[in-house]
């Protein structure tokens, strides 16, 4: 029995007892590798919406910026207005001229046109702006117009040819059931009667 515990017992129990710890090692291996994983997973998310938010606060940011923009040029254009000020309004005029965006830029050119405290001199001046870029947008629309492509005319052959001699398929998908193949037939039909 000694025997049998030393040359059997004790090496069969040290081989059950590595596999069990290699056994253990492996799923400790493997979850961590899992948690690693989910890890590397929940940090790249975390990135991604970090440079999200980055995004919308630098797109707020700018559209904040711009919209203090506009006001301080419109807070110009009427402090000048009141001062009936040359200087000051073409000063104004050009401010709305450079940094004011559409439609507030025009609309605030206009102003100085109809305003009774506009200088004569800043009053033709921003006509002639407003002039220029009436010319330059229908010149504009006609290049465009000019430039876009035309439908080509149908050949001369098909406008002659009678039904007869048409060839036409008419494909349904199976998928999309009874409903696609009735209007298929449908189709077939009114076609035929045409």
């Amino acid at each position: 029995m000694a025997d049998f515990i030393k040359n059997v017992l004790t090496p069969v129990s040290a081989v059950v007892a590595a596999l069990l710890a290699a056994w253990v090692n492996y799923s400790v291996s493997q979850v961590k590798t899992q948690i690693d994983v989910r890890q590397l997973e929940v940090q790249e998310k975390l990135k991604q919406q970090e440079l999200a938010l980055d995004a919308l606060m630098t797109e707020r940011n700018v559209k904040k910026l711009d919209e203090d923009l506009t006001f301080r040029v419109y807070e110009a254009v009427t402090a000048s207005l009141k001062s009936n000020d040359e200087k000051q309004q073409q000063a104004a005029s050009a401010l709305v001229v450079v940094l004011a965006a559409e439609p507030l830029r025009t609309q605030l050119l206009q102003v100085f046109g109809v305003s009774q405290t506009t200088v004569p001199e800043v009053r033709e001046a921003v006509e002639k702006v407003l002039k220029e870029e009436q010319k330059f947008n229908i010149e504009s629309a006609v290049v465009q117009q000019a430039a876009a492509p035309k439908p080509a005319p149908p050949p001369a052959a098909a406008k002659a040819l009678p039904w007869h001699d048409w060839d036409v398929d008419i494909f349904w998908c199976e998928r999309s059931g009874t409903g696609a193949r009735e209007s298929a037939t449908a189709i077939a039909k009114e076609l035929t009667q045409q």
